[in-house]
C-alpha cells in the first residue's frame, strides 16, 4: 500500500510540474524561441548600411588585403592589391551581407580561449568604414561543428557569436571575382558612339535622337537591333582569367593587329572615350586585348568573338520600310496594271471613298513590312517598275521606295539615299500578289424580312 501511495504522490508532483511549466510557457512564449538573426535579442555586429559604407577591407589569413572603396557618386573600385573597377554584382552581395549584420547566436559572453573557435588567428578580418560611425572590425573564425554557421566576434568585444555561412562566403571571394572583368565597362544606355577600326577601314556609328546611324565609311541606315547586339557584346567582353598576365602579354606581343574598338559617352567636358586594342593569334583563334580603362594585357574571353566578326553589312539596315508595327495612314502603290491609293480611317481602309476589304489590305501591309534585302549591291538600278509611298506615325514619317524587277527578284532604293538593296524573289513576289489581291469590301448582307 505504501508503494502505491508513493507512486501516486510522484505522479501528482510530475503533473503539477508539467502544469506549472505549461502555465509559465504561456506567459513567457519568447523564452522558448531560439535566438535567431531576426530576433531583437541578437546583437548587431556591423552598424552600417549599404548606402553608408564607403570602404571595406578583406584580410584573409596569409593573403594580402583586398581594399574596396567608393567614390562620392557611389561607384566602387578595388584600390589594393590592384587598381581596377569593382564588379557591381559581387560588391552588392558583399555590402548586402555586411549591412546591419546580426549574429545568429551567442556562443560565449566572455571568451578566453579563442583558439577553439579559430578566432585567435581569424580566417578573415573585415574592416568597415561608414559615414557617421567609427571604423568597425569583424573577426571571422572556423565553421561550427554542424557547418550551419561560422564563429565571429567584434574587435574589442569578448563575446563569440555565429553568423550565417553564406555571409562568410562573400568575405572569401577572390580578387578576380570582386573586380569588374569587363574590358569596356560602359552602361549600354549611355554609349553615344562606336568606332571599329579593322584593317584600316573605320566604321563609325553615332546615336542620334535615340537612333543609330552609320557615319563612316559612308552615311548608311543602321540596324538598331544589330548595333544594340554588337554594343551588348562589347560592353560585356571579359578577360579570360585562365591566362596569367604574363602569358597574355606574351600572346599579345606575338599576335597580329586585328581591331581597335572605341566607345564614347557624353559630350563636351563630360566626354569619355575608352579604347580596346585587339590582336589575334597568328597560329590559333585566340584574341588578346589591351584596354585603356585599366593597365595590363589580357587574353579575351570567347564571348567577344561574335562582336569581332561583325562586318559593315551586318550592321546596316536591310529593311526597306521603317514604319515597323505602326499602322500606316496612307499607302500609294504604282505598278504596271496595279495602282492603289489607300487611306485608313480608324480600323477601316478606303480608296476614293469606297471601303476596301480589310484582310486584303492587311496582307499588303504585312508584305511591305517584310521587304528586306538579302544583300547590298552597287549597280543594277536604272528605271523603277514599282513605286510605293507609305505614310505613318500620324503623318510624321513618309517613306518612298522604288523597285526594279530582276531575274532573281528586284533591286530597290529609298528616296532618302543612294543605297541599293537586292531582294530575293521569295520576298518581293508576295508583295506583288498582295497588291493585285486588294479588293473592295463585300456589300453588307441584306436585312432579313
Amino acid at each position: 500500500m505504501t508503494m502505491k501511495f508513493r507512486g501516486l504522490l510522484i505522479a501528482v508532483v510530475v503533473l503539477a510540474a508539467l502544469g506549472g511549466f505549461l502555465y509559465w510557457s504561456q506567459k513567457h512564449p519568447d523564452a522558448l524561441q531560439p535566438k535567431s538573426a531576426a530576433s531583437p535579442l541578437m546583437p548587431t555586429l556591423v552598424h552600417a548600411t549599404q548606402n553608408t559604407m564607403t570602404a571595406v577591407t578583406l584580410q584573409k589569413r596569409g593573403a594580402v588585403p583586398i581594399v574596396l572603396a567608393s567614390d562620392p557618386s557611389g561607384k566602387w573600385s578595388i584600390t589594393a592589391p590592384i587598381a581596377a573597377p569593382a564588379n557591381h554584382g559581387s560588391v552588392t552581395r558583399l555590402l548586402g551581407a555586411l549591412s546591419d549584420l546580426r549574429a545568429d547566436s551567442i556562443i560565449e559572453d566572455h571568451a578566453t580561449d579563442l583558439t577553439r573557435y579559430g578566432l585567435a588567428d581569424p580566417s578573415v578580418t573585415v574592416d568597415v568604414t561608414a559615414k557617421g560611425s567609427q571604423p568597425q572590425k569583424l573577426l571571422v573564425g572556423d565553421s561550427t561543428p554542424t557547418s550551419n554557421g561560422v564563429y565571429a566576434m567584434v574587435a574589442g568585444d569578448a563575446h563569440v557569436y555565429t553568423i550565417p555561412t553564406f555571409v562568410n562566403e562573400t568575405f572569401n571571394e577572390p580578387v578576380d571575382k570582386l573586380r569588374d572583368s569587363r574590358l569596356l565597362p560602359f552602361n549600354v544606355g549611355v554609349v553615344t558612339g562606336i568606332e571599329l577600326d579593322r584593317g584600316g577601314q573605320a566604321i563609325v556609328i553615332d546615336r542620334q535622337q535615340g537612333k543609330w546611324q552609320i557615319e563612316k565609311p559612308s552615311a548608311y541606315r543602321a540596324s538598331g537591333s544589330a548595333v544594340d547586339s554588337l554594343l551588348h557584346d562589347l560592353v560585356n567582353a571579359k578577360f579570360d582569367s585562365s591566362a596569367t598576365p604574363e602569358q597574355a602579354a606574351s600572346g599579345f606581343a606575338k599576335a597580329a593587329p586585328f581591331e581597335t574598338i572605341r566607345l564614347t559617352s557624353g559630350s563636351g567636358a563630360a566626354l569619355q572615350t575608352d579604347t580596346l586594342e585587339v590582336r589575334k593569334s597568328r597560329t590559333g583563334g585566340d584574341f588578346f586585348g589591351k584596354a585603356s580603362v585599366f593597365p595590363g594585357i589580357w587574353k579575351l574571353d570567347p564571348s567577344i568573338d561574335a562582336a569581332l566578326t561583325k562586318g559593315l553589312d551586318d550592321l546596316r539596315n536591310k529593311q526597306l520600310f521603317d514604319f515597323g508595327y505602326n499602322e500606316p495612314l496612307n499607302i500609294d502603290y504604282r505598278a504596271n496594271g496595279t495602282n492603289l491609293s489607300l487611306v485608313r480611317s480608324n480600323a477601316d481602309w478606303f480608296e476614293n471613298g469606297k471601303k476596301m476589304d480589310s484582310d486584303s489590305v492587311e496582307s499588303l501591309v504585312s508584305a511591305l513590312r517584310n521587304l528586306a534585302a538579302s544583300k547590298f549591291v552597287t549597280s543594277g538600278f536604272t528605271k523603277p517598275d514599282v513605286e510605293i509611298t507609305v505614310v505613318s506615325q500620324n503623318g510624321k514619317l513618309t517613306e518612298k521606295v522604288q523597285l526594279q524587277k530582276t531575274k532573281d527578284g528586284a533591286n530597290a532604293r529609298r528616296e532618302d539615299g543612294p543605297t541599293l538593296y537586292a531582294l530575293d524573289a521569295d520576298t518581293v513576289n508576295p508583295l506583288y500578289a498582295a497588291a493585285t489581291s486588294v479588293k473592295p469590301a463585300p456589300p453588307p448582307s441584306s436585312a432579313k424580312k
